[in-house]
């Protein structure tokens, strides 16, 4: 049986670190510009705000790369960790909200993540345990329920 869960863990920290340490980067370059129109006609960053996002220099690698998403509605970035582990690849995605869009202006900015960012392998069985004991005792209060259910309809 293959464990991949120490990649899995790996993959999590690293995505969540390197959201958690980024998010205030990017407040720094788009903070100027709330109240001002950010995107263009095609979609993409006015490119005096490109450039300053590019001296950034966001990683583009096999192992971790960033990307930003834009909406209607909202700006948001992506970290992108993969892990190779026993020859199998293993991903992590870490979504954050860098600010709110509308009719391309730049309205406000979010609150960054607060991802956690010391998973352990131990912690995570501990919490498979914990959640296997929790789901037992739930399915014997279930079963007491029957025939009626949880709900009357």
């Amino acid at each position: 049986m293959n464990n991949s869960l120490p990649a899995r863990v790996e993959a999590v920290n690293l995505a969540n670190s390197y959201a958690n340490s980024l998010y205030p980067k990017l407040i720094e370059v788009f903070t100027p510009f709330v109240g001002q129109k950010i995107i263009t006609q095609s979609g993409s960053l006015f490119n005096k705000i490109q450039n300053l996002v590019d001296k950034l220099e966001l990683p583009n690698t096999s192992r971790i790369s960033v990307y930003k998403n834009i909406c209607r509605y909202s700006l948001s970035y992506v970290v992108k960790v993969c892990i190779v582990y026993n020859e199998i690849a293993h991903y992590h995605e870490s979504y954050f909200y860098v600010g709110e869009i509308r009719e391309n202006f730049l309205t406000k900015i979010c609150d960054g993540p607060e991802y956690k960012e010391n998973y352990t392998e131990e912690g995570i069985r501990q919490a498979r345990l914990d959640y296997e004991n929790a789901k037992k005792i739930a399915d014997e209060a279930e079963s007491k329920l029957y025939p009626f259910g949880q709900y009357d309809r």
